[in-house]
Formats: structure tokens, C-alpha cells, sequence
């Protein structure tokens, strides 16, 4: 009964979160008050559930306890071990999903903290024990009242919503594990008020002893059971529903997710509704236009790395950052709505260059447009930086390598203007024996925005932004002014391989949502002989490559997903060119000339937008339009069915998984490890190598096994994976291994690194020559690692290579801050003074910081000064305190501090107003224990700092944050609030605010 009713507050609690901060539309008032009814009837439903669960709990702990306490005394010690023993499952479970992610993979003694922080639950499970039970006995023998329950209550209520108000704020729709820990403190913290309130009161109220007799409580538990079933048939019917569960709810969304998990939750979803068929939607049939033929046209392809389409004049945008892409465009045809195929570098370039989606990428069979120019006889030549292949490195090898099958290649990272030099160059060298086609990619405008001379607009991250589009536009009008000039037969295309977010729908950057500030991009194309107009339909980049090899009277690869979109240039009706597709993680987008959908495979809920009447996306409208939703639904089901069938080909169970395997799919793990331990030899082979490159801590016992096998190919590779986890027999057997002539580059590389990681140093010169001929970004990574846990200062000159190359920069900084060696100070220095990104100038101050060369110093001392990150600045502090460098020469230092203490936090007053110093920062080094610190001007809090709340090594391998930096602001006393107790800071101090600096958004 108790479990029942502490869900009644939180019930409330959501509800008000969901109303008044979410703010969702439901589609109609009855719609609205469906979801209060649910929010309230599946709560009270596993209420019943978790009631009968804890009482089960309860009551055996308290008959064990009697047991095993030999005294009554000893009995709350022995219920907190027992609690303690139970909750060990649970705490290795949060621990270890804490300590999965890559940065956490990549902390050294990462192990250590994780048996740390498991220790530490452990002992607060047992500490919280002892303490409910304490206060559980106190009210039992009358020596607490009600007057001791109220202020209780009132302490439990407020730590209630500051557990909810971290699950819904707290790094959301990241680490599940956190938001399940938080959820459950939730809960705990509302039913021990609970019983706070039937501790201070049972005794003076007759009705609370009516509530709980046996016969209420069993007819109460029977109403909520049956409404608990009632709500979570009604989620599973409402679509609408389960969409505003799942984006605005902390408590009711996992509770769905467990009934879903457990089967609890009935299939009972309604069958989309019919309706007329949209034309793209129904049986395929020629364009009624014919699309163009420039056969023998040169090509020129341009992509923009992060170019939102609604930052181009051309677009609509009115802050005039793009005037040569306007002017060219006004002769082109201009696509209105245009769409990447997934919001990713890698894999959109890729879908940009073979004309497929991403769920083709499997199959890398697919010839490129330079591999069919060549064939029509075309140059080719290509121009684009290693980012192309950031994310997933693996999937994109065979292009890689490759370098998507052109013949001429520059490969670097270089600014536009330079880029466009080099393909200059490359037109004046040409003989032009044959036409051209030739790709450019700017990566221009990526973060970091830089603010170009001349181009400025503010300080903003989008008003820098828009200096890199608009030095991007010089460059690009430079490029087409010298190509329309000397190659008037050139077609010119231009396009980008995704958008960028700035906080709309609550994300940033690209690569999180299918909303249209980072899937809609540019997409205008210009052909000899063609007068320029706008094309309102919506296209894709995937049918940019298909449009260019017709237009040239090449051919189209069969298993090309894009269209031709040459009719829709000479005229054709917009609504005959089916819908363009994006899909991301779990998500999928199916978009035409006006609406939207977006559709969540795994909660099946749909989102609606007219972009017409909302192009912002904020009103989604999928609740009130049943029957479109429902035909775009189908759809979307007939799209990914086709374009599944074009990728089914007559393979074995055995070849799909080898397939899965190689793309990285993690479901397909256990069927490789049957096929490593049954299949055939080949089979095995190549299982065992691929789970070696998945690194899965789940084939172990298959490699042990496997290592002693009759043939090499199984053996070797078994020999290695073993050894990689831990097999002390397996271990012992890499020298013979090593002295092998024929062991492949790979699992040498792979041997090495393991013997690197057990401390070896003869494994020092070995990891040295291999990363200074590696060109592999992936392995070279690898490398630096093992040189880094080495810590050998031998590694120095090769790890300060590393530094020149963008991709294996910050983790051969994190490296040479390992090996502790004096001589690379300057080198670190100079990353410190000289990076654009600040994360790795974060990392160069906290390896600074690890060296412990006073070198340093003046180094470090020159960046506090002059640096606006505050990131940057935080580090450099802390590298500072480390290095016995404080107090600092340049900034003045306040002294003479007077605290004054309450029951809760200290302040002090730091006899300084903020509003006579707002050009000044405030700089505080504290020291390293959980504090809560905070900077007030008057009651404005200007800056913070809670290491309650942080992870060991969140913000790097080291040591945790230690230092603040508070840019001033606003009006009133300058003071410092610490909570838990009075706090003694390692220095204060007030700088100057630098002005040359980049300005923090």
C-alpha cells in the first residue's frame, strides 16, 4: 500500500514537469487528458508490482537477520550487510555499463576506478541502510514525532525532485545506465517520505490505520493492477501517446520500456489507416519528360562539409554570407528541399559518391561515379581531407584504400583557398585530351567556426559559422568564375554532406536527430544550355551522382537507390519524384515537397511536420492526421523493403553473418562464435578474425580453444585474440609468434600492442617504427596508445610526429603527458598556444600538467592569461596547481577571506561588485574532494562547479576538474557558496578579461 501511494507524488510531480516545462501538443483535449489518465494508472499499476516485490524482500531479510543476529543490537548491522550482498548484482551492473564507453575504455587504470566506485556503492547501500533503519527505530519507540517527520519529509521531498530534475536534464538520452539510477533514487527517496508520513502519524490517525487493514489494501492493489493494465493497453494502442511518453517523461517512459522488455505490454497497435495513395507510392512508371543528355560535359562536384541549405542567399537567408553561390545560382537549378541520406560525413559522402544508401554499405562491390567516368573515359582527379573517413574507419576501407576510385588525388586537410589552388593547378596541368571530372570537398564550414578576416559577424558560434561560409563562398565563386571562364562545357554541382545544429530541438553540431537543420542541404546544379529555375521537390544527394552519369550518357549502376533527376529539371510535376529518405540509428525520415515523417522503429511512434506552415518543426501534427500518417507509413515500409531487396543476394546464414561482422553489427557476435567453433575451416578463419577486429570480450573462450588448432590460420589468430584477453599460456606463446616471417602486418601490430600493455619494453622500438610508417588512422591510434602505456621516454620523437597529423593529434598529446618526458614541453606548448580545437588544447594543459617539468610554468601562465575558453582555461589552472605554479604573477589575488556558515553551505564574501568589474573573470583552484561550488553576483549564480556529480576522469584520463573560471556579470556582492561544510580554496584570483580571444558561446 505504501509503494501505491508513493507513486501519487511522483505522478504529480511528472505531471506538472510535462505540462508546464514540455509543453507538449497533444492533438486534442481528450488526447490530453488520456495521457493524465495513463501517467496516473500505469504508475499505480507498478506500484502493486514493486510493493509485492519489496515485501517479499522485507520480510525475508527481516526473518534472515533474525537468524543470523545473535542479538538484537547486532540486527540493523546484519540487515545492512545482507542489503548489501543483494545489491552487489545491481552496482556491477551500473558500474560496468559506467565504465563502457570509449572515453571510460580509454582511462588508464580504468579497472582500479571501477572496482572503486563499486566498492563505494557497496558501502553507501550499506551506510543507507543502517540509516533507514536508524531513523525507522527512532519513530517506532516515540522518540521521534511529528515535528522531526515534517522536516524529514520536507528533506526527502526536496531530494525527490532533484533526482527528477537531473533524470530529465542530466545529459539526456545519453547514458542509460545514469538515467536508470536516477529513476530509481527517484522512487526510493518518494516512498521513504512515505513512510516518514505514516511513521510521524500512525499513531494519532485513526483513518491511516483504516486505509491500511488487510481488506483495503488488497480491493486498492486489485483497482490499481487493473488500471495499470488499462494504461499500458491504452499506450500500446496510441502512438500519440507513446511520442509524448517518450520525449517529454523521465519516470512513465522507462516504466513503458521494462512492460515492453518484460512482454508485458500489448501488441495492440492500430493498423494505419487508408486512404488515397500518394502518386510517388504507387506501381513505378517513366517520368512523362525525358531527362537531359550533355554527353562529353566536363563535371565539376563540390560538397560543403556542414553547409545547412537555409544559410545560402540562394536559400532564403538574408544575412548575405554567400553572394558568389547566389549569383551562380541564379542560372542553375536550384533544388528547394534537398536531403543528406544519414547526417554523417563518412557515411553521407559515401551515399553522395555510389548513388546507395547507407543500409547498402555492407556491399562494397558498388562501383563509384569515378570508376564509371574513367570507364566513359573521363579524368578524374579528387580533392578532400582524411575527415571523409571519421566515423567507422572499418566500414569505409575498401574506399579508403581506394580513395573512391579516382586518379589523381590530393588527400590532406587544407583551407579552401588552397583547395581551390589545387585544382587549378590541376585544370592548367591537364592537356584536356579528355573531360574532366573533378570532386571538391570544403571542410569549411566544420566546427571549430573560425572567424575569418574580413568576413566577421559577431561572436557567436553561428555568426562564426557564417564567416566560414562566406570565405567558403569566396572560394567557391573563385573555382566556377575560372572554370565558366576557360570550360564554359562544364556542369557544376553543388551540395553538402549534412547541416549542423545550433541548439534547435535541443541538439548541437550533427549527428543526433533527423530534424531539418541537419539533414537539409544545398543542392544546386547548374548545365550548359540551361536556364536557371527553382525545383520544388524534394531530392536527395544519393540522386546527384545518378543525375551526373546520365547527364554525361554514362551508366547507371544497377543497384543505384537516387533518381535521375533530369525530368524534374526540364518540368516534371514534383509530385511524381518519390519522397526523399534519411535514416539515423533507430530513426527513419521519409520527406516530400511538403510533409514530414519520422518514425521510431523502436517505441513505433510517428512524427508529422508540415513544412509548409512549420518548417521549424515544432508542432507535431501526427495525432491529428491519422490517415496521412498511415500512408506514409506504408510508405516508408515499401521503401525500405525495396531497398532491402536490392541488397538480398543467395547467401549462406554463414555469409550473412561474416557480412554483419565485417560492418560492425554486434548482433551478429554470437552466431561468429558458433561459426568460429563449428563451421568450416575457412569459416573459421575468418570468423576469428573478424571477432578479433570486433574486440568482443565474448569470443575469449572460442580463441582459447581455438589456439592450439591443427591449422595456422585458425591458430595464429586464435593465439592472438586469446592473449588480447588474458590468456596467460596464449601470452607466453607471442615471441614465437613475433618471429615469424609470415605473420601478417595486423596481428604483428596487434601482438605487440598486447605485450606493450603487460609492460614490456622490448615491444618499445618495435611500436615505434611500425607508427612512423603507418598511414592508418585507426591503427596508428592504436600505436600511440601503447607507446603512452609504456611511458618510455624513447617514444617522445615519434609521438611528437603524431602532432602534425589532425586525426592522431589529441591522443598523442594524452600520450606524451603518460611518458613524463621534459623535452616535449615546448611541443605541448605550442599545441597549448597554437590548436583551433579545445579539447586538444585542454589535453596539451593537462599533460603539462602531468610532466611535472616547472618548465611549464611560464607556458602555462601566459595562456591563463590570455585564453577566453574556459575549458581551456580550467585545465591550465589545475596544471598550474599541479605544478606547484600558483599564485599567479599577472592576475591579482584576493586574500583575507570571512566565512560565514549556515546549516548547509558557507559563504564568503569576496568584497568586490560584480557590475564594477564585468571585464574581469573571477579564477578559483580548489582542492580535489566532492565539493559543490558556486559564484554569485548578488542572487545571480554566474558560474558553478558540483564534483558530486562527476565521474573520475570525465573530463580527462588524470585527474578531475579542480579549477573555475566565472566571467562576471549582472550586478550585486561577489561571493563564493560552497555547500557541505567551510571550504578553504588554494587560490582566488581576478584577471582581465583578454580581448584578442575568441569569445565563449
Amino acid at each position: 500500500m505504501l509503494a501505491v501511494t508513493a507513486m501519487l507524488p511522483l505522478v504529480v510531480l511528472e505531471l506538472l514537469y510535462v505540462l508546464v516545462v514540455g509543453r507538449p501538443s497533444f492533438g486534442g483535449a481528450w488526447r490530453g487528458w488520456l495521457f493524465v489518465l495513463t501517467l496516473l494508472a500505469v504508475p499505480l499499476g507498478f506500484g502493486v508490482v514493486l510493493g509485492a516485490l519489496e515485501s517479499v524482500i522485507l520480510n525475508s531479510v527481516s526473518l534472515l537477520t533474525e537468524k543470523l543476529a545473535k542479538q538484537r543490537l547486532a540486527q540493523p548491522r546484519w540487515m545492512a550487510r545482507i542489503y548489501g550482498v543483494l545489491a552487489l548484482p545491481l552496482v556491477a551492473l551500473f558500474v560496468s555499463q559506467m565504465f563502457s564507453g570509449r572515453r571510460a575504455k580509454e582511462m588508464p587504470l580504468r579497472h582500479v576506478y571501477a572496482l572503486a566506485v563499486g566498492a563505494t556503492g557497496i558501502a553507501g547501500v550499506y551506510l543507507l541502510v543502517r540509516l533507514i533503519v536508524g531513523v525507522r527505530d527512532r519513530f517506532r519507540i516515540r522518540r521521534w514525532d511529528k515535528r522531526q517527520a515534517r522536516w524529514l519529509i520536507m528533506l526527502l521531498s526536496a531530494t525527490t525532485v532533484g533526482f527528477y530534475f537531473l533524470d530529465q536534464c542530466l545529459l539526456s538520452r545519453l547514458y542509460p545506465a545514469l538515467h536508470v539510477a536516477l529513476a530509481a533514487a527517484t522512487v526510493l527517496s518518494a516512498q521513504l517520505g512515505v513512510m516518514t508520513v505514516h511513521a510521524g502519524w500512525r499513531a494519532s490517525s485513526k483513518r491511516m490505520g483504516r486505509v491500511l487493514e488487510p481488506n483495503v489494501t488488497w480491493m486498492v492493489a486489485a483497482a490499481a493492477v487493473a488500471a495499470g493494465a488499462w494504461g499500458l493497453s491504452t499506450v500500446a494502442k496510441s502512438p500519440s501517446l507513446r511520442y509524448v511518453i517518450h520525449q517529454h517523461t523521465a519516470l512513465q517512459g522507462k516504466w513503458v520500456q521494462l512492460s515492453a522488455s518484460l512482454g508485458m505490454l500489448p501488441n495492440k497497435a492500430k493498423a494505419a489507416k487508408g486512404g488515397a495513395v500518394a502518386p510517388w507510392a504507387r506501381k513505378k512508371s517513366a517520368p512523362t519528360r525525358s531527362g537531359l543528355k550533355r554527353q562529353g560535359a566536363n563535371v565539376l562536384l563540390v560538397s560543403v562539409d556542414a553547409l545547412r541549405a537555409d544559410h545560402l542567399g540562394a536559400y532564403g537567408y538574408q544575412r548575405g554570407v554567400s553572394p558568389k553561390i547566389d549569383a551562380w545560382a541564379k542560372n542553375a537549378a536550384v533544388f528547394e528541399r534537398a536531403y543528406c541520406a544519414v547526417p554523417h560525413t563518412s557515411f553521407s559522402v559515401r551515399a553522395l559518391l555510389t548513388g546507395r544508401h547507407k543500409s547498402s554499405l555492407g556491399d562494397q562491390s558498388q562501383r563509384t561515379m569515378a570508376a564509371i567516368m574513367r570507364k566513359a573515359r573521363y579524368k578524374t582527379a579528387a580533392f578532400f581531407p582524411p575527415a571523409v573517413f571519421y566515423i567507422d574507419a572499418e566500414l569505409f576501407r575498401v574506399y579508403r584504400e581506394a580513395k573512391y576510385d579516382f586518379e589523381y588525388v590530393k588527400y590532406e586537410f587544407i583551407a579552401a583557398e588552397r583547395r581551390v589552388d589545387q585544382v587549378l593547378t590541376f585544370l592548367r596541368e591537364d592537356r584536356g585530351e579528355r573531360p574532366f571530372f573533378v570532386w571538391a570537398h570544403f571542410f569549411e564550414p566544420h566546427e571549430p567556426y573560425v572567424d575569418h578576416p574580413g568576413l566577421g559577424f559577431g561572436q557567436r558560434a553561428m555568426d562564426r559559422y557564417d564567416s566560414e561560409v562566406a570565405y567558403t563562398d569566396r572560394a567557391f565563386g573563385r573555382l566556377v568564375d575560372h572554370v565558366l571562364k576557360h570550360y564554359p562545357n562544364t556542369i557544376i554541382a553543388l551540395t553538402a554532406d549534412h547541416g549542423e545544429a545550433f541548439g534547435e530541438h535541443g541538439s548541437h553540431y550533427h549527428g543526433n536527430t533527423l530534424y531539418e537543420e541537419q539533414i537539409r542541404v544545398p543542392l544546386i546544379l547548374s548545365i550548359p544550355g540551361v536556364a536557371g529555375r527553382r525545383v520544388a521537390v524534394a531530392a536527395q544527394t544519393v540522386d546527384l551522382s545518378v543525375t551526373l552519369l546520365k547527364l554525361v550518357g554514362a551508366k547507371i549502376p544497377a543497384k543505384a537507390t537516387g533518381h535521375d533527376l533530369g525530368p524534374w529539371i526540364a518540368g516534371e510535376p514534383a509530385e511524381t519524384l518519390p519522397p526523399a529518405f534519411c535514416e539515423l540509428h533507430q530513426k527513419r525520415a521519409l520527406i516530400g515537397p511538403r510533409y514530414k515523417l519520422i518514425y521510431d522503429t523502436d517505441w513505433s511512434y510517428s512524427e508529422l511536420y508540415d513544412l509548409k506552415e512549420d518548417p521549424g518543426e515544432l508542432n507535431n501534427i501526427a495525432a491529428a492526421q491519422e490517415e496521412r500518417v498511415g500512408r506514409l507509413q506504408a510508405e516508408l515500409k515499401t521503401r525500405i523493403s525495396d531497398m532491402e531487396g536490392r541488397e538480398r543476394r543467395a547467401v549462406s546464414v554463414a555469409s550473412e553473418l561474416l557480412q554483419r561482422g565485417r560492418k560492425g553489427d554486434r548482433t551478429a557476435i554470437a552466431g561468429l562464435v558458433a561459426l568460429a567453433r563449428d563451421g568450416t575451416l575457412e569459416q573459421r578463419r575468418e570468423s576469428l578474425s573478424t571477432l578479433l577486429d570486433m574486440r568482443t570480450r565474448a569470443a575469449r573462450e572460442v580463441m582459447i580453444a581455438s589456439a592450439h588448432h591443427a591449422d595456422p590460420g585458425v591458430a595464429i589468430v586464435a593465439t592472438v585474440g586469446a592473449a588480447m584477453w588474458g590468456d596467460a599460456k596464449s601470452f607466453k606463446r607471442l615471441p614465437a609468434l613475433l618471429n615469424r616471417p609470415d605473420l601478417p602486418p595486423h596481428l604483428r601490430r596487434d601482438a605487440w600492442t598486447i605485450r606493450a600493455k603487460d609492460g614490456d619494453l622490448t615491444a618499445l622500438e618495435p611500436l615505434i617504427a611500425m607508427l612512423r610508417v603507418s598511414q592508418l588512422t585507426y591503427e596508428s591510434i592504436a600505436l600511440i596508445k601503447s607507446l603512452g602505456a609504456l611511458g618510455d621516454a624513447r617514444a617522445a620523437p615519434a609521438l611528437v610526429a603524431q602532432l602534425e597529423r589532425v586525426r592522431t593529434r589529441r591522443h598523442a598529446v594524452e600520450a606524451l603527458g603518460a611518458i613524463r618526458c621534459s623535452s616535449v614541453v615546448p611541443d605541448l606548448g605550442h599545441v597549448l598556444a597554437e590548436e583551433t580545437f579545445v579539447s586538444l588544447r585542454v589535453a596539451a594543459a593537462r599533460a603539462l600538467g602531468n610532466i611535472g617539468d616547472n618548465a611549464a610554468i611560464p607556458l602555462l601562465t601566459h595562456v591563463v592569461e590570455r585564453e577566453l575558453e574556459s575549458p581551456v582555461v580550467n585545465s591550465t589552472l589545475a596544471a598550474l596547481d599541479q605544478l606547484g605554479g600558483l599564485p599567479l604573477q599577472g592576475p591579482k589575488p584576493l586574500s583575507q577571506l570571512k566565512w560565514r556558515c549556515e546549516q548547509a553551505s558557507c559563504s564568503v564574501d569576496l568584497n568586490l561588485r560584480c557590475e564594477e568589474h564585468l571585464a574581469e573573470d573571477l579564477l578559483l583552484v580548489f582542492p580535489q574532494r566532492p565539493r559543490v561550488v558556486e559564484v554569485l553576483c548578488g542572487s545571480q549564480r554566474v558560474a558553478h562547479v558540483d564534483t558530486t556529480r562527476m565521474r573520475r576522469g570525465q573530463f580527462g584520463p588524470e585527474f578531475p576538474p579542480s579549477a573555475l573560471l566565472a566571467p562576471l556579470a549582472g550586478k550585486g556582492d561577489l561571493t563564493l557558496r560552497v555547500q557541505g561544510g567551510q571550504f578553504v580554496p588554494r587560490y582566488v584570483g581576478m584577471r582581465a578579461r583578454p580581448k584578442a580571444a575568441l569569445a565563449v558561446d
